[in-house]
């Protein structure tokens, strides 16, 4: 089995990360953010 290694860049609150890793568990494909970068410092 593989693993599918993403990046989450502008962030936000995390949606799209989100939304990628719960099509990918459902497909029974494991999935990994290694970064996330935001541009907003709040």
């Amino acid at each position: 089995m593989f693993t599918i290694k993403f990046i989450d860049l502008f962030a936000g609150i995390g949606g799209i990360r989100l939304g990628f890793e719960q099509v990918m568990q459902a497909l029974g494909i494991s999935s990994k953010c290694v970064f996330t970068s935001e541009i907003d410092p709040k």
